[in-house]
């Protein structure tokens, strides 16, 4: 056997290996237990990783991934607005940046989302408590939206102190795929909304931002 003939076939058995596990973690994310809220409606999508920050910021990160760090391992105080009550479904989830980014940060192109949530202090919400998914629609333009279910187990109370979550996620390129198992370019999506969303739907709330091109400078 030729050198030649050795390499292809070594390089054909490293295909064969990379499908087998993408096929193994499809089916861990089918078997996982569904996220399902009070009314009995399932939260659709894929489960988002949730990584350390040398994980995240790993440059050789490979096409596919996707994933999410949050910075504080420790929920901040909002500071009080002299309020009594503050009903939560007021407090909509911002997202402070949605970028296209081509930069440093990886070899490919990625969409970079930092989002922040409000929830009230007394639920004591721990990092661990959350679980993350997206799935892709088409929005009011009729062009792709990327959305992004931040979920929670408990219920909240009105009341007038609330903490605030950072989540920083991150969708590499060949990461998005479609039910019909074509690839979306991340560059075909418009926008992004990200959900709150605990035990009570009722609760939930989003909010939508359009994909900005950017050098990833200031993030």
């Amino acid at each position: 056997m030729s050198e030649k003939s050795l390499k292809n076939q070594i390089q054909s058995l490293k295909k064969i290996k990379q499908e087998l596990e993408q096929n193994i973690q499809d089916l861990e994310d089918i078997a996982r237990e569904p996220i399902i809220l009070d009314d009995n409606s399932i939260i659709p999508g894929k489960e988002i990783k949730k990584v350390g920050k040398k994980e995240l910021n790993d440059f050789n990160s490979p096409k596919g991934t996707f994933m999410y760090y949050m910075p504080k391992k420790e929920p901040e105080k909002l500071p009080t607005f002299g309020f009594d009550n503050i009903p939560s479904n007021i407090l909509s989830p911002p997202v402070s940046h949605v970028y296209l980014l081509d930069d440093n940060t990886y070899r490919h192109k990625h969409i970079r989302i930092n989002a922040v949530v409000f929830i009230a202090v007394n639920k004591a919400v721990k990092n661990k408590d959350f679980i993350l998914k997206y799935n892709i629609s088409f929005n009011t333009v009729g062009k792709h939206q990327l959305n992004v279910y931040i979920t929670f187990n408990k219920k909240e109370k009105e009341g007038k102190e609330y903490n605030f979550y950072s989540f920083d996620i991150r969708f590499l390129e060949a990461s998005i795929v479609l039910e019909d198992s074509r690839i979306l370019s991340l560059s075909k999506i418009n926008t992004v909304q990200v959900f709150l969303i605990n035990k009570d739907p009722k609760g939930s709330r989003g909010t939508v931002t359009t994909v900005q091109s950017g050098t990833g400078e200031g993030l």
